[in-house]
């Protein structure tokens, strides 16, 4: 379930000697120099950066380790890896790490079709086949394979660092990691058919205005400020001028052998042999979203750090007041009322500190690392007392672990992006009304038998007449798109919502045609594919078996 990673090793004085294995290789086939005073350009074939005066010259390891602070020296480089995908990396003096950036599938099996996920294929396999279909118990143990997978990884880029030590992993960082699930579909039109219907969905908290979705033909883009969402068509995307599969001709070219089956084989009866790379990818819809540095800080800092700390829930308590004060005012501006900041004056001011507070707490980004010391744990634990000055300065730590807490809110957000594009059929608009009825007769049940006895009181029923000109709509239309329609108000939305809820209809039931609606979010028919004899899949490799 995780693609594309954000590498970081800090700390370049210290760790000298990887720069100079990486170096070494000689295969940089770019290098930059900025704002240096002492060079005008960098030999790319010797290393060596030639000054304005002939007589001088500095290599480049010795501007790397220079003490002016001007520097802003660094190189890119890319390699072809064992699974016959290229890895890039940089090195960044004038920020003092190696940043890798790479899709861990590709890395290991040269396709992010192959998911990162244990493997009912896999020779240290240790898990029934139940578990591996299950999307909960996969995220509850995934973390465990990301950590052993970035070791193995830091030993393949760098064979000889045992002759002189091991990375110290106080100092990698993880600043980047995206979260995917390929959702499998018996042919490419039932993929794009259902990718249709998903179009047809608000992303929650997005305006129906809001230029923040954007539909790309076969593929959905979300920009919530935080994070980048997409839904896109695995096959299209394999396929495009950019995609893996004119990689894979390259590389079976290259090498003159079938390093990645590519197309369908058939026999000379026309019975498929073996499916290929692109046959397969059209029967997916991928799901992704990128969590950069700022989102997981978020999500750290909001639902990790401090938790059960009683000043952190105080502080919560008057942010959570103050905007929605601020939101209430905001309407009221937009609408010219008189005196709209009215309320704002009934908070005190240590409430708006508070708030302040609380906001520095949620922006204030952290370095995630692989290992941290003990102190640096103290200060991060759930139950730690937050402190600060009557100014409003806090302080707060700048590193923290990794941890297994914060994937679990990463895929929180992920899971409810699933649910959100989850796609049920929607019910014959005779037996919805049924349903009304039904509910109207157990409210007037419980009404006459059980509302003396409870303090909420009596229930209401809900109007035959304005719910069935509802229901008749949404045999056609989906209620954001009645927004758009001017049929309803967006505010009406909601009420109509909450009483469709009542009745047990989900927000994201469309009427369709005939075609079987897929809304299986599990990994059942990956696991069929890979158990497939014609399947292309291929699952075996040193990193887990």
């Amino acid at each position: 379930m995780f693609d594309s990673i954000g590498l970081r090793i800090h700390n370049l004085q210290k760790n000298q000697r990887l720069v100079d294995i990486l170096e070494s290789s000689k295969t940089a086939d770019k290098v930059y120099e900025h704002q240096n005073p002492f060079a005008d350009y960098v030999d790319t074939e010797t290393g060596e950066i030639h000054s304005s005066n002939q007589s001088k010259y500095l290599q480049l390891k010795s501007i790397h380790y220079g003490d002016s602070g001007k520097q802003l020296t660094f190189f890119k480089d890319k390699k072809l890896t064992s699974s016959h995908y290229y890895l890039g990396y940089q090195v960044r003096l004038d920020r003092d790490y190696i940043e890798f950036n790479y899709s861990i599938p590709k890395y290991i099996f040269g396709t992010n079709i192959v998911q990162f996920v244990p493997h009912i294929t896999e020779f240290k396999n240790s898990y029934g086949r139940a578990h591996l279909e299950s999307m909960e118990r996969i995220q509850a143990i995934i973390y465990d394979r990301l950590i052993f997978f970035v070791k193995y990884f830091l030993k393949m880029q760098f064979p000889l660092i045992d002759s002189f030590g091991w990375i110290d992993l106080n100092d990698v960082e993880i600043n980047r990691l995206d979260i995917c699930f390929n959702q499998y579909f018996e042919s490419k039109e039932k993929a794009l058919k259902y990718l249709e219907y998903q179009k047809r969905i608000k992303k929650r908290y997005l305006r129906e205005t809001s230029k923040n979705k954007t539909d790309w033909g076969t593929s959905i883009f979300l920009n919530t400020g935080r994070y980048a969402a997409k839904i896109y068509h695995k096959g299209t995307e394999y396929g495009s001028s950019k995609g893996e599969r004119n990689h894979h001709r390259k590389m079976n070219k290259a090498f003159k052998r079938n390093l990645f089956q590519v197309e369908d084989v058939y026999d000379t009866k026309g019975k498929l042999i073996k499916e290929g790379l692109q046959s397969h990818a059209d029967k997916i819809l991928r799901y992704e979203i990128s969590f950069k540095n700022s989102m997981m800080s978020h999500l750290y800092r909001k639902d990790v750090f401090a938790k059960y700390c009683i000043v952190r829930k105080q502080l919560e308590k008057s942010y959570k007041k103050v905007r929605k004060i601020k939101k209430r005012c905001d309407r009221l501006i937009e609408k010219g009322a008189k005196d709209p900041n009215k309320e704002l004056r009934t908070l005190t001011k240590e409430e708006i500190t508070e708030a302040k507070i609380y906001e520095k707490i949620l922006n204030k980004k952290v370095s995630f690392r692989l290992a941290v010391g003990k102190n640096t744990i103290q200060n991060n634990e759930s139950l730690v007392n937050l402190k600060y000055s009557s100014k409003g300065d806090i302080s707060l730590p700048m590193e923290t672990l990794f941890s297994k807490a914060l994937v679990k809110e990463m895929f929180n957000v992920f899971n409810d992006f699933l649910q959100q594009f989850k796609i049920d059929v929607q019910e014959k608009f005779t037996d919805v009304t049924k349903r009304v009825m039904n509910y109207n007769k157990n409210v007037d049940a419980y009404n006459e038998h059980f509302a003396d006895y409870n303090k909420k009181g009596k229930q209401s029923k809900i109007n035959m007449n304005k719910i069935n000109s509802i229901l008749a709509h949404l045999q056609y239309h989906t209620l954001d798109e009645l927004v758009k329609m001017g049929i309803i108000s967006r505010s009406g939305k909601y009420d109509i919502k909450s009483r469709l809820e009542k009745l047990g209809i989900k927000p994201n039931q469309l009427a369709v045609d005939t075609m079987d609606v897929h809304t299986d979010l599990t990994f059942k028919r990956y696991i069929d594919y890979q158990l497939w004899d014609k399947s292309p899949l291929k699952t075996k490799n040193k990193v887990f078996i």
